[in-house]
């Protein structure tokens, strides 16, 4: 190849062409424009704005009758490199893209004018657009920390689909060489040329790509350690009844689940749809402030000296029936004193026991549903 015959190539391809017209013989056909995405990086995805940043390459693909040569009659040369500027191409925009909607990146003019469309010697074209695009997609953070979210990537030909039609030989999204993000991964990738919306006169592929959220760091930072407070609240069950650190003790574990609060506030998108976790933390919330009632409580009665009002008999029954067999051999009169000074105190440990171990079922049932639902 010389550039005699490169340069007459040149003349003879843009020769009577236009790149305002569909580079078709007859108006009537459609241009087939065959589209292939790659993604680079998943650079960034806010959950809370609901913004997906990528880096990206497009390779457009189509059939041009209008630049067709015999490569015997141009010293052999098959393939030839135009200026965009000087062809047709593609109309295509990302339809929910942020910033930037066109398909060709270009941060500048000069950028643009190194920007060529690869031609064959049959008339086959192609040209490839890369770059960083910032895409709208909708958060679901109900499985949170095991959540998944459908963050789409929708072209929209610009021109009817009498002329241009979008279609794709793969099934998804091309993801081999893909460097993953820190906190979020592509779970998988799917492809839909079914249109969003109700006017079937423009072409459309849909790509959804599913990113899947890398949960040991919010396991080990957020969950676990909600985890290990929520044991450690009933902890107070088992310090002395006598003990002015057991009310303490609870509204230190009350205050420690609000602070969590407000850490999976600052986390978590503000939507109506709460996460599992913020339900399960709302409710351990709920416990620490019933535990810490419940304390109160028994610290009042274990208190109570008051022996001019003596103790219901259903009570006196309850707390005196194992111990009365125990307490024949002594005098009847010193037996009843002894039971009426320590009645209000037996009832506060059996209160204590009795919350014990209910406080504990009732946790334990509550990990294990809000493990099975997340994970499910």
């Amino acid at each position: 190849m010389n550039y005699k015959f490169a340069r007459r190539l040149y003349d003879t391809a843009l020769s009577n062409y236009t790149r305002h017209v569909k580079p078709r013989q007859l108006s009537g056909d459609v241009v087939d424009v065959n589209v292939e995405f790659n993604i680079h990086a998943v650079i960034d995805y806010d959950e809370k704005s609901g913004v997906f940043v990528f880096q990206g390459k497009f390779i457009l693909r189509w059939w041009d009758e209008m630049i067709m040569w015999n490569k015997s009659d141009h010293g052999n040369i098959d393939m030839v490199q135009l200026s965009i500027h000087d062809v047709w191409v593609p109309k295509i925009v990302i339809g929910n893209s942020i910033s930037y909607h066109s398909l060709y990146k270009f941060d500048n003019y000069f950028d643009s004018k190194m920007i060529y469309v690869t031609y064959m010697e049959n008339g086959a074209a192609s040209i490839s657009s890369s770059g960083v695009w910032e895409t709208s997609c909708n958060s679901d953070v109900s499985k949170f920390p095991f959540d998944v979210h459908d963050c789409v990537v929708q072209l929209d030909a610009l021109e009817p689909i009498r002329d241009i039609q979008l279609m794709s030989k793969s099934k998804g999204v091309n993801v081999n060489a893909t460097s993953m993000h820190s906190e979020f991964k592509i779970k998988e990738t799917s492809l839909s040329s079914e249109p969003l919306h109700a006017d079937l006169r423009w072409s459309q592929l849909t790509y959804i790509i599913k990113l899947e959220r890398k949960p040991l760091f919010m396991m080990m930072n957020l969950v676990v350690p909600v985890y290990i407070i929520s044991l450690a609240n009933l902890l107070v069950f088992l310090l002395p009844l006598d003990s002015s650190d057991r009310v303490a003790f609870s509204v230190t574990m009350l205050l420690t689940f609000t602070v969590f609060m407000t850490m999976v506030t600052d986390e978590l998108p503000a939507t109506d749809k709460l996460s599992h976790f913020n339900t399960f933390l709302l409710l351990q919330l709920v416990f620490s402030t019933v535990i810490t009632v419940c304390v109160l409580f028994i610290h009042y009665i274990y208190r109570k000296e008051d022996e001019t009002h003596s103790t219901p008999k259903w009570i006196d029954w309850i707390t005196n029936r194992r111990k009365s067999k125990e307490n024949m051999v002594q005098p009847l009169e010193k037996h009843f004193e002894i039971e009426k000074k320590s009645t209000w105190k037996k009832i506060a440990r059996m209160v204590n026991k009795v919350l014990l171990v209910t406080f504990s079922i009732v946790i334990l049932a509550e990990f294990a549903y809000f493990y099975f639902v997340i994970s499910v």
